[in-house]
């Protein structure tokens, strides 16, 4: 539906256009009196001069026209869209810090290799981990693990991974992780890697991966690196 908004300042422009209009109305009508008791035989002390007529006509002219622009002017404000305000959800904003993440040490010819972490998201609004990129990996997925059939099969999440406000996600083997696809070197125990992780609102978010032995449940797990 449509409606009005107007300012203070509009509405007093739209005020002063309104009696514009009105009293350019109200001068036509006098003046085509006056042009009428012009032309009658018994009211020659009304007779105006030709000129002046002719000046009257003008002036008529003119008036009208305005009366034309302020009703064209009070039907465009009158039909114009309302201005929304900006709801809660496109207010919203998320805060994403990423705390113990990881990695494990692959196989030379290894071609793929996992990530984990905990992402942590302070803000008001949710967010979407989507992807991201690393010097050792062609490709960066997001993800999970299913069940099927009493086999556990691994799946891409296409539309990346929620973080839901004020909450946080934690990405560990056996459930939701990313995996670094067509590793171009082995990772190597103790090694740091650069990850940059790819969020629908907060954008690129950069982590080091430790690197930790193959069979690692993470850093602070039995049989982790203490470094």
């Amino acid at each position: 539906m449509m409606h009005a908004t107007l300012n203070n300042r509009q509405a007093r422009l739209l005020m002063r256009i309104r009696w514009l209009a009105w009293g350019a109305i109200a001068i036509l009508i006098a003046a085509d009196f006056a042009a009428r008791a012009d032309r009658h035989p018994c009211r020659r002390g009304l007779r105006l001069h030709t000129q002046y007529g002719d000046y009257l006509m003008t002036i008529r002219i003119i008036l009208a026209a305005t009366a034309l622009a302020g009703s064209v002017l009070l039907s465009a404000c009158n039909s114009a869209p309302e201005t929304e305000a900006p709801t809660e959800a496109e207010t919203a904003t998320s805060q994403i810090a990423i705390t113990g993440q990881w990695s494990r040490e692959t196989a030379f010819g290894q071609d793929a290799g996992g990530a984990f972490m905990t992402i942590n998201n302070s803000g008001t609004g949710a967010d979407r981990l989507t992807g991201g990129s690393t010097p050792v990996a062609g490709e960066v997925q997001v993800h999970t693990v299913d069940m099927t059939d009493g086999v556990m099969r691994m799946r891409q999440l296409e539309d990346g991974l929620e973080v839901p406000a004020g909450g946080s996600v934690t990405l560990k083997p056996g459930s939701f992780h990313i995996m670094l696809m067509q590793l171009s070197q082995p990772l190597g125990q103790g090694e740091t890697v650069p990850l940059t992780l790819n969020f629908e609102k907060a954008g690129p978010v950069e982590v080091e991966l430790v690197v930790e032995p193959v069979g690692s449940q993470g850093p602070d797990a039995a049989g982790g690196s203490n470094d």
